[in-house]
């Protein structure tokens, strides 16, 4: 009874460890088959996002994802289990067709940003550069080096302005001169200065036009086109080189001002003798007073 007791406890030692391992085993190869998934899907999206659009690449890495995990999960139950693998792949496919078709049929309803990092947008009041997104709220970086988190439900219900959607942007500077200046002389100088501006596009060509008459200045307003990337810097150039060619070229800016002019008026007729009566009358009272 004893020898019996010894080799069932043997067997059920040799069992529990070949068990162990062959577990430890299935999860090793289960984790390093997804990490290895994960990597390829990553790198992947990188490539794809270049030339796919954002919901699109989504959408591709999610299917190749779903697929490379199936693939693993049929290699583990081969190698383990020792299954056939033909009905695993089927079942598999059957899978992975209803992860897809759920995909395609639910990713388009669901509510997607109208940015992606690194574009420059205005969410709000505030202006900046996107640095990521998460399903809660979107990182935006000021000009001024702020870091603003701003919660995706606000963006969702509010105006957004991509600034990284078309290729070209419009300059537009209004000034206002005198009555009193060239005004030809203005328009051909804004015009020149545009022009020499390598930044500045030939098309469409730039132009300047005269917006209003206000009461106390002709508000002139250039305009040109920019590739988006040069807008912010090319305006501020063209504005100082603005302020110092007119400043050369004698033109003045207007300003808000009030003329008042004093004109002489002729008394009417008699009021100057009442006046000269009415003294006359108090002097004599203080005299006889006196």
């Amino acid at each position: 009874m004893s020898i019996i007791k010894e080799q069932t406890l043997e067997e059920l030692r040799d069992l529990v460890v070949n068990s162990g391992l062959d577990g430890v085993l299935a999860i090793v190869i289960l984790i390093v088959g997804l990490v290895l998934a994960n990597r390829m899907t990553r790198i992947l999206y990188k490539f794809l996002l270049r030339y796919i659009p954002k919901q699109s690449t989504v959408t591709i890495i999610c299917i190749i994802f779903t697929l490379l995990a199936a693939m693993v999960v049929i290699a583990l139950a081969s190698i383990q289990v020792g299954l056939s693998p033909r009905p695993i792949i089927r079942l598999m496919i059957i899978g992975s067709f209803v992860v897809i078709g759920i995909i395609l049929l639910i990713g388009p309803l669901l509510p997607t940003l109208p940015f992606k990092a690194g574009q420059m947008v205005r969410l709000g009041e505030y202006i900046g550069v996107v640095e990521s997104t998460t399903l809660l709220n979107t990182r935006l970086r000021t000009f001024d080096g702020k870091v603003v988190y701003v919660p995706n439900r606000k963006i969702l219900d509010d105006i957004i302005i991509n600034y990284h959607h078309t290729k070209t942007r419009r300059i537009g500077i209004d000034i206002g001169i005198g009555f009193f200046e060239d005004l030809i002389k203005a328009k051909q100088v804004l015009e020149e200065i545009m022009i020499a501006d390598p930044r500045v596009l030939t098309k469409p060509s730039p132009g300047t036009l005269v917006l209003t008459i206000g009461e106390s200045t002709i508000q002139l307003g250039a305009r040109c086109w920019v590739a988006n990337e040069n807008f912010w810097v090319t305006k501020c150039d063209l504005t100082e080189k603005i302020k110092l060619r007119f400043d050369c070229e004698g033109i003045s800016f207007a300003f808000n001002q009030l003329d008042v002019h004093l004109h002489a008026s002729h008394d009417p007729k008699g009021l100057n003798e009442n006046t000269t009566q009415l003294c006359h009358q108090s002097m004599d009272k203080k005299n006889e007073a006196s």
